[in-house]
């Protein structure tokens, strides 16, 4: 990891400019990456496509969706937040 502090400006200029993909490691462990912002934005896509197929596969099932900021308030002990099914359901 130091010797990619060190490094960070190139490694951000070969990423950008020649699309090279960097794994950072700790230890011998890989703790993360420096990728393109293309290679960034198509994860996410992949990322919320499969979020989507998760909810449409759990309504098909008749299993509740909840709202996920009413589920976090729930958890963080927020203002009066209590789990319940959307509407219509």
């Amino acid at each position: 990891m130091g010797s990619a502090r060190r490094a960070l400006p190139e490694l951000v200029d070969r990423t950008r400019f020649s699309g090279e993909r960097f794994r950072l490691q700790r230890y011998t462990k890989s703790v993360a990456a420096i990728v393109g912002i293309d290679d960034l934005e198509l994860l996410e896509s992949i990322d919320e496509a499969l979020d989507r197929e998760a909810v449409r596969n759990a309504l098909e099932a008749n299993e509740q969706v909840y709202d996920f900021d009413e589920l976090r308030r729930e958890l963080q002990g927020g203002p009066k937040a209590r789990l319940r099914p959307p509407r219509g359901r």
